[in-house]
């Protein structure tokens, strides 16, 4: 069998690039200091890397784009954010220095029906939007998702549509956009609730022609909070082994721990909900509340918006990648042991 080109070479041809620049740089630090002198991990990644975290892209999401101007780490950036700054007409806050993505905040719009969120747009007016979007950032987006519909119950129980209805609105999203809008590097997102559901859908996209091994990122969308689950995690085992680049949006560091080693790049702003609800302050920080109405006081708060702590819990999520790694080597087969030769195997001595 042939093998399938990705980003238009083999993989023998992309390990030899990878040498290739090894011979000519070195590997470079496996670990570097950020702006606040904690240590983090590189954001350079590689497929071949020898570091499990480097194999991966991870996209820490922020409610406020101008994080991106001094993060020294991919960002996520949703829609819902993003639309405030063309509704109001305004220049794009960010020029990103380490790469960001962003998708059109599919599941809040519809959890929240706000008809005002950008993801009820025209198809034309999301992709104009996009595309604004990426003439003021002056930076392009690793990818943007497309206006997918997610398939969780209660997406689907507010809309009144099947699953199957969701994945064929997706699918045609998505080749609009990418055929009124090329520049914008759209990607397939695959959608569903169960397994089968997910194989049907990649099933839809192959007869329309798109050839998801071949895709620099395909997206598995529904999968927030269920990372973990047995089910999902083989779907994942079954992508990737079919050569899909997937992207897990919103994969929590639990469902990391279990499939993070499958992974081509993962999102989530779960750094900033847990620094609220555990009340977080990192030692040196001191954030405050706004003053007071009356008194004017400020009280301390946490670090919610705290860029220094969402490197550190950064962090966190690469470890659990290692840890999928070292789980996932641990669960390999076992090499069958040598038998022990056979008495009569060997020729008889003569007398």
């Amino acid at each position: 069998m042939t093998e399938r080109l990705k980003w238009g070479k083999t993989r023998e041809q992309r390990l030899a690039h990878h040498r290739d620049m090894i011979a000519r740089f070195g590997v470079g630090p496996l670990h570097a200091t950020n702006h606040w002198g904690d240590p983090m991990t590189p954001a350079t990644v590689s497929e071949f890397h020898t570091d499990p975290a480097r194999r991966m892209t991870y996209y820490t999401g922020f409610g406020q784009p101008s994080k991106a101007n001094s993060s020294p780490a991919p960002v996520f950036l949703s829609a819902t954010t993003l639309n405030r700054y063309t509704t109001r007409g305004e220049a794009f806050p960010i020029t990103p220095t380490c790469g960001w993505a962003g998708d059109s905040g599919a599941f809040t719009a519809i959890d929240t029906g706000n008809q005002a969120h950008p993801w009820h747009l025209d198809w034309d007016d999301f992709g104009g939007m996009v595309t604004r979007l990426m003439e003021c950032a002056a930076v392009p987006p690793d990818f943007f998702a497309p206006q997918d519909w997610p398939c969780e119950p209660i997406a689907r129980e507010k809309t009144g549509l099947t699953v199957r209805a969701h994945q064929q609105l997706t699918l045609e999203n998505y080749l609009y956009l990418r055929r009124e809008f090329p520049f914008v590097p759209w990607i397939p997102v695959l959608q569903g609730w169960r397994p089968v559901e997910y194989l049907e859908h990649v099933a839809m996209y192959e007869r329309a022609g798109v050839d998801l091994a071949a895709e620099r990122t395909v997206g598995l969308g529904s999968v927030c909070r269920r990372g973990s689950d047995k089910d999902i995690a083989e779907l994942v085992e079954m992508l990737a082994a079919r050569g899909f680049a997937l992207h897990g949006f919103g994969v929590s560091i639990k469902g990391l721990r279990r499939i993070g080693h499958l992974l081509a790049s993962s999102d989530s702003q779960a750094w900033s909900k847990t620094a609220r609800d555990e009340r977080i302050m990192l030692p040196g920080c001191d954030h405050r509340s706004r003053p007071d109405r009356v008194t004017g006081e400020t009280r301390p708060t946490d670090c919610r918006n705290c860029l220094r702590y969402a490197m550190a819990y950064r962090e966190e999520v690469l470890q659990a990648v290692r840890d999928s790694s070292d789980a996932a080597y641990r669960r390999r087969p076992a090499a069958p042991a040598p038998r022990a030769p056979r008495y009569d195997q060997f020729p008889l001595c003569p007398a």
